[in-house]
This record gives C-alpha cells, structure tokens and sequence, in this order.
C-alpha cells in the first residue's frame, strides 16, 4: 500500500504538515493574494520574486498559483 500523493511524490507527513499548518497555509495564503494582484497588473518582475520567495518557504508554485 503506498501512502501520500501519488502524482506529487509527496509523503505523508509533508501533506499532513501541508494542510494543518496554520502558520504554512498564512503563507500560501500571502502568495496566493500577492500573486493575483501580480497577475492582475501583468508584473513578471513580481511573479518571478514570489516563486522565490516560495521556494525558499518550501512551498510549491502551484499552491498558490491555481485556482482553491
């Protein structure tokens, strides 16, 4: 039996820590907001600056980057 997702190779505990996290899911929250007002403005300079940002939080692109 293999636990976690399947198509993310995501463990277990990660996605546990990914949806319980009130601390994290602030932060996904932040990029996701700062992200729309970027695409909202055509800002690639933005865009680019807050993919970095989640990389270094450890957090996926598309996490905040598709649609809840």
């Amino acid at each position: 039996m293999r636990w976690g997702c399947l198509d993310c190779g995501i463990k277990p505990l990660q996605l546990l820590m990914a949806t319980t996290d009130p601390r994290r899911q602030a932060l996904v929250d932040s990029l996701r907001s700062r992200y729309e007002e970027a695409e909202q403005q055509h800002d690639a300079e933005a865009k680019q600056a807050l993919f970095k940002e989640a990389v270094y939080l450890g957090i996926q692109p598309e996490e905040f980057t598709q649609a809840r």
